[in-house]
């Protein structure tokens, strides 16, 4: 979307560039000349949205995979924003080849392996009786015994597609994710320390990214400012998207120039 310079935005874990699209339409309207104007790329992650299944799923993939992005683009550098799950491919693709990123934005995660949280979800996903399902909310319905939270369903059910006959499946490749989620809950090494200029938003509500974590994000990058957004969760983009708008532009901008810093 838009035009002027290159921003690749990764999502998470279970999403797509649908997440995405609300931000990147702000981010490259050719009326906001304030802060710039960027031509926003959203890729789907490997065996997630409409981008093709493999059976494997690491993170030097996908940092491969958004390279190779980028040359078939023809873009010797771009700004790499991350959330989740594409924030360490963000963190690692920084760390490999530095020269290729002009900024790096990491939402709510943070360079540390994590606990596993997700089983839950997997485990309801394999669980769907997709051949006796009719629609999505009758998916919902089902899946509302095990997760009773609203909205953890809706978000993981916009995976929910049908084929050519009309039943129901997993537009992502769930096995293979879940094979490769005990290395996704890992964090892998990076190479080193990107030196350039780095924003790591977090959730005020989320622990995703805590107190103790910003020496290891210090650590690794130098140069980096750490933002709160007090009244978001995990998905500030979503949660809380005129605040995170005035940060990632602000960033984007004036290079966190004129940012208070955590770190």
């Amino acid at each position: 979307m838009g035009q002027g310079e290159p921003l690749i935005i990764l999502h998470g874990l279970f999403g797509s560039s649908a997440n995405w699209r609300s931000i990147a339409a702000n981010l490259a309207n050719p009326n906001n000349t304030v802060h710039g104007r960027w031509q926003v790329i959203l890729p789907d992650l490997r065996n997630h949205g409409a981008s093709p299944h493999s059976p494997s799923h690491h993170y030097a993939d996908m940092v491969n995979d958004t390279l190779g992005l980028m040359d078939q683009l023809k873009l010797e550098q771009a700004h790499i924003l991350g959330h989740s799950l594409g924030g360490k491919t963000a963190m690692l693709l920084a760390s490999r080849a530095s020269d290729r990123v002009q900024s790096l934005t990491v939402v709510d995660i943070a360079p540390r392996a994590y606990a596993p949280l997700h089983h839950e979800l997997f485990s309801a996903m394999n669980n769907l009786p997709l051949h006796s399902l009719r629609s999505r909310a009758e998916a919902s319905a089902w899946m509302s015994q095990r997760l009773p939270n609203p909205e953890v369903r809706d978000f993981l059910l916009t995976n929910l597609t049908r084929d050519g006959s009309g039943q129901l499946h997993w537009r992502i490749n769930l096995p293979t994710l879940e094979m490769a989620y005990d290395d996704l809950n890992a964090m892998p090494f990076l190479d080193r320390l990107y030196a350039g200029p780095a924003l790591f938003i977090r959730g005020g509500h989320s622990d995703y990214v805590r107190d103790a974590d910003l020496g290891l994000i210090r650590k690794s990058f130098p140069h980096a400012c750490v933002l709160s957004l007090p009244l978001a969760h995990h998905w500030p983009h979503i949660e809380t998207p005129d605040a995170f708008l005035k940060a990632l532009r602000n960033f984007l901008h004036n290079r966190h120039e004129q940012l208070p810093c955590e770190v």
